[in-house]
């Protein structure tokens, strides 16, 4: 056994262990803590996913930052310097929360700023440990920092629920402050020998080298490329919508500390497993090692009794964090070490990027449906590997049988889209306009840092409740031919005069100082300026609400 821990003999490494093992605890507090905080401020599946994203876009925008400047400062300051931070955002959480103050807004500016140093912490911390421990013990090193993590994710759930169920989730915030001050002390404690860098560069010169180091390794970028989309399909999903399952349909925190309990155990022991085996192909284990997670999200959307979704949360996080221990290994052993860190930024950012989106757009648009509609599916996604299903919560469908009108055009968005197909769908309402253009599709856009190009990225696309593609056609079809698109019950063209009197009249509500000529030149246009030009298809949609014929003739049932 004693061969397994090996790498504690070293002090350098000795001391970033303690201190990561205290942190981790106090990280591992806060999932169960924020959930719970958020539903009871706002219990809707939309701010909570707001609130994942309010930490997420920070870590996105900035992580490229802090691989730089972690390849340009002392590794460890830069660690201690955002543990300083986190320390004061969770303090201030934890006072709001204890004191009764904190609403939504407040969560999501602190998170903001957590994410924000987190964004420097993690490249900074994946370069470090080499550091800090001899080369042959390095993925025994990276197995006990895993190990750490994943002891903190069985007693800190199981502490959290606790906490939330006696003295309300303000308190693990407080105890997550306190955990970053001994993290820093820790860190504080490391003498580290000064490396020799090249000449001062540029910001930007450092970014780009660190790109082509990323890109010019195969196996990084086509490894990063798929962590992007795991996390857009299935993590991002996982972490905004299991606490609302785990909340209405498996009995509460209780339930969803127990799942997260359920993999921190696994993950203890593909930590374990990582100190003993040592695989000839490390990459290609990781990968297949990944897919024994599919189980556990299939369960999740089934909504299975917590034992087998437990079960499965198990099984699942011995083979993923078993992958990311001979993840984190091989990057460290075969990235140069003056560039390691900006290297570990891109793939921070390629596993992160879409992590946003998927907690923005995984709530807003089914949860208005879901008021609306009794029973059944809102909308489905479906993407190359993954796919996923929103379902009605019953207890949400407060509006469900009241009268309803839906306007749609060609220019309707796609969250507008899925909106209106839920209701024309089950029958829950009136879709009044012109046919929707079928958007229909989740899409991203990345940056190519060397070059300034920007890439559109398909990453899944939108299903209606009858399993019908949104998205438009783009074949030789007949524009009545072409797939996709919502059609209106109640069909109301219109004219180009309509439209541009409608365009002027918004343009009149808010003005840019830029466009001030063209302001003037549409005030002398429209006399009664501020006054909101006539809209048929609004016009219809009211009448059919007072359950009158539509007014306009060019109207067609």
């Amino acid at each position: 056994m004693s061969d397994l821990v090996s790498a504690l003999e070293e002090r350098r490494f000795r001391l970033l262990f303690v201190g990561r093992v205290v942190s981790d605890f106090g990280d591992k507090l806060v999932p169960v803590a924020l959930a719970f905080a958020v539903l009871h401020l706002s219990p809707s599946a939309s701010a909570l996913g707001l609130v994942f994203a309010a930490r997420m876009i920070p870590m996105v925008v900035l992580v490229l930052v802090g691989g730089v400047w972690a390849d340009r400062l002392r590794r460890h300051v830069v660690m201690l310097s955002a543990d300083g931070v986190r320390a004061v955002t969770q303090g201030i959480a934890a006072m709001l929360l204890l004191t009764g103050r904190a609403e939504v807004w407040h969560l999501m500016v602190l998170m903001a700023v957590y994410g924000a140093a987190q964004a420097f912490f993690d490249p900074a911390s994946t370069g470090l440990v080499p550091q800090t421990v001899s080369r042959a013990r390095l993925q025994q090193a990276n197995g006990l920092l895993q190990v750490s993590r994943s002891t903190a994710n069985v007693i800190g759930p199981a502490v959290a629920g606790v906490l939330v169920a006696t003295v309300g989730p303000g308190w693990a915030f407080a105890v997550d402050s306190a955990t970053f001050v001994v993290s820093a002390a820790f860190l504080a404690l490391l003498r580290l020998e000064r490396e020799a860098r090249a000449a001062q560069t540029r910001f930007v010169a450092d970014l780009v080298e660190g790109w082509r180091e990323f890109s010019s390794r195969t196996w990084v970028w086509v490894s990063v490329t798929h962590f992007a989309f795991f996390h857009l399909l299935v993590l991002a999903p996982f972490w905004v919508l299991t606490p609302l399952v785990a909340d209405e349909e498996l009995g509460g925190a209780g339930a969803y500390a127990t799942i997260l309990s359920a993999m921190g155990i696994g993950a203890i022991l593909g930590g374990l497993l990582s100190l003993r085996i040592t695989p000839p192909r490390p990459l290609a284990t990781a990968f297949a090692l990944i897919l024994f997670e599919v189980p556990l999200y299939l369960a999740l959307a089934a909504a299975a009794p917590v034992v087998a979704i437990a079960a499965l949360a198990f099984v699942g996080a011995i083979a993923f964090n078993f992958a990311v221990t001979l993840w984190n290994t091989v990057l460290q052993a075969n990235i140069p070490a003056h560039a390691l860190s900006r290297v570990s930024s891109y793939d921070w950012l390629g596993s992160l990027v879409f992590l946003p989106a998927g907690y923005m757009l995984a709530g807003p648009a089914a949860e208005i449906a879901n008021r609306f509609v009794a029973a059944g599916t809102i909308y489905e996604t479906r993407g190359r590997r993954q796919s996923f299903r929103y379902e009605v919560n019953p207890s949400r469908s407060t509006l469900a049988g009241l009268p309803v009108v839906v306007l749609v055009n060609g220019e309707t968005a796609s969250a507008s889209e899925v909106l209106a197909a839920a209701i024309a769908d089950h029958r829950a309402g009136a879709i009044v306009g012109q046919r929707t253009y079928g958007k229909g599709v989740v899409q991203a856009l990345k940056r190519f840092e060397d070059t300034g190009a920007y890439v559109k990225i398909t990453t899944a696309h939108y299903f209606t409740p009858s399993g019908r593609n949104l998205e438009r056609s783009h074949g030789e079809e007949s524009e009545d031919t072409r797939a996709g698109g919502i059609s209106p019950d109640v069909e109301v063209p219109m004219r180009g005069d309509d439209v541009e009197r409608l365009r002027d009249s918004f343009f009149l509500y808010d003005v840019p100082a830029q466009y001030a000529d063209e302001v003037e030149a549409l005030r002398a246009r429209h006399p009664n300026g501020r006054q909101v030009a006539p809209d048929p298809q609004l016009a219809c949609a009211l009448a059919l609400m007072r359950g009158e014929a539509p007014p306009d003739r060019r109207i067609r049932l």
